[in-house]
């Protein structure tokens, strides 16, 4: 038996996130809910997190950006949060030294951030082809 994957789970103990951390449980994934900063961030050090999920609507996607971003800061990995036009909104450091940029990337098109690569393979874009 493999061990179960884990989802890191921010959001306030109520009645909806509830619902969204039972959605998430099953046998092959487990769901962590941190109480703080530092107990998200052992458990990024543990390793074998698959996904960070911030549940928000539009109205607290400020308050929950900035709460994640504590955590997503630290993280080695560069972590991008993108709007439905695929600019960029949100991301940590790691990502500007991946596209070898120091000046911040928010505003910018993610493909323009990687200097506008070739499209290789068949889909014209990868993002429409995951959804």
């Amino acid at each position: 038996m493999t061990n179960p994957q884990k989802i890191l789970f921010c959001g306030p103990p109520d009645d909806q996130t509830s619902e969204l951390r039972e959605q998430f449980s099953n046998e092959d994934y487990v769901v962590v809910t941190p109480e703080n900063l530092a107990e998200g961030i052992a458990e990024f050090d543990q390793g074998n997190i698959s996904a960070l999920v911030v549940p928000a609507t539009t109205e607290t996607l400020p308050l929950a950006l900035i709460q994640s971003g504590s955590l997503l800061e630290f993280l080695p990995h560069a972590v991008v949060v993108l709007d439905a036009d695929l600019r960029i909104i949100w991301s940590n450091h790691q990502l500007g030294e991946l596209c070898g940029h120091e000046e911040s990337l928010i505003g910018h098109s993610f493909y323009d951030a990687f200097g506008a690569p070739e499209i290789l393979g068949p889909d014209f874009s990868p993002f429409h082809s995951a959804f």
